[in-house]
């Protein structure tokens, strides 16, 4: 007999199949335009606007796209930091330049130079994912890794969610350590969830 927790796991294995292949159907074409609107949208965001300490992921496959996004972070003179692994645990370190990146074998490059941030001086998240839904959840890979991390934050951080609008689902199936974020971003709107983020 199947328990909770295998129906739990089914269920999210058979999300990620078909909101990874939504996320795969969209054009390249269809893909720049989209990823330029959710682009703009973040930068828009007084908690982007006001923040210093930014954390974004490298985006690689079909994730929405954050090359332009970081470039106009690195514009406005934001302090970016990019994911790693190490330990089999999500750490942030701060982001020089392409050219100091290397290759992982689980997709994202990594800044070569590894110097942990202190996640309570990180203000701003910019989170992936292949599915999210308006209570803030999100289907990530299934490892856990932002999860933790987003856990580690200080209370006045905000946690964005970046994704295409055809990543909206009805609801994310969730469980006690899942940790809700404060925004989602895509290419259609802007949704808030957290009444902290109330003020932009």
């Amino acid at each position: 007999m199947e328990t909770n927790s295998e129906k739990l796991v089914g269920l999210k294995n058979e999300l990620r199949k078909e909101f990874s292949q939504r996320r795969s159907s969209i054009s390249k074409v269809d893909r720049e335009i989209r990823s330029n609107r959710m682009t703009m949208h973040l930068l828009n965001l007084n908690e982007v606007i006001d923040a210093t300490n930014i954390l974004v992921y490298w985006s690689f496959g079909s994730e929405a796209p954050t090359r332009t996004l970081i470039n106009e972070l690195s514009l406005r003179n934001k302090q970016i930091l990019l994911p790693y692994l190490e330990s089999n645990k999500m750490h942030a370190t701060k982001f020089n330049s392409i050219e100091a990146l290397a290759s992982t074998t689980y997709g994202p490059l990594e800044p070569n130079e590894k110097v942990p941030a202190d996640p309570s001086t990180v203000e701003v998240v910019v989170v992936p994912g292949l599915a999210f839904d308006r209570n803030g959840f999100r289907l990530g890979y299934g490892r856990g890794f932002y999860d933790n991390y987003l856990s580690h934050l200080s209370g006045s951080a905000t946690t964005i969610g970046f994704c295409f609008a055809t990543q909206v689902a009805e609801e994310v199936p969730t469980e006690p350590h899942d940790v809700a974020l404060d925004i989602l971003v895509t290419d259609q709107e802007v949704i808030r969830i957290s009444s902290r983020s109330d003020q932009g």
